[in-house]
């Protein structure tokens, strides 16, 4: 049978996404795209203008379901503040878990000033900053801390479960070292607590 288009489509993003987790969006090369999934060159320009948009697409895929979910955390209902901020942390710390070599790359192409990834962050990070970050200034108004404390505590929450993630995958790169996932989770959610209750 005839792989269709959406097949064809679907398979450049996938080896696309893997080869990005390996050299970063600045080592990303189109031929070697086409090479891996096994057709001309040509066919991957027809799918896509260029690298530019190839890579916007694959960021925006694995992005969005993210946003989506701090998006519908307006929405909850029936549930108290502290489990709302466990929520927050939860998914904040799954997904820097599930994408933690992806995002270890990605920051060496930010430090390094790729312009791809620098025009994804210009247009996505400031959205995504904006949702967590509301929803921790709710919870420490919640927990009655000084406001003067607030933006240290952001910056603490957002380093100790995005960096903690980052080094993981640095770990497991270079030393061969694993975590359990779900005690990973806990490890992070627990000591953002604690480090907030300090602060009462």
């Amino acid at each position: 049978m005839a792989r269709t288009s959406r097949d064809l489509d679907k398979k450049l993003l996938l080896v696309g996404e893997a080869l990005i987790q390996e050299v970063g969006v600045s080592g990303l090369s189109m031929r070697e795209v086409a090479k891996i999934a096994e057709v001309n060159l040509g066919m991957l320009s027809y799918y896509f203008k260029g690298k530019d948009e190839f890579v916007l697409k694959i960021l925006s895929s694995l992005y969005s379901p993210f946003i989506h979910e701090l998006e519908s955390m307006k929405s909850l209902e029936n549930i108290n503040e502290e489990e709302r901020f466990k929520s927050l942390l939860n998914k904040m710390s799954q997904f820097s878990f599930t994408h933690r070599r992806l995002i270890m790359v990605l920051m060496k192409d930010l430090l390094s000033g790729d312009p791809t990834f620098k025009n994804f962050m210009e247009t996505h990070f400031s959205k995504h900053f904006t949702l967590i970050s509301d929803e921790i200034f709710t919870y420490l108004k919640w927990k009655k801390i000084n406001p003067t404390h607030w933006p240290r505590l952001q910056r603490t929450i957002l380093s100790s479960i995005g960096l903690s993630n980052v080094m993981l995958a640095y770990q497991e790169m270079h030393f061969n070292q694993r975590s359990n996932e779900s005690e990973q989770f806990d490890l992070q959610i627990q000591g953002v607590l604690a480090l907030i209750e300090k602060h009462k």
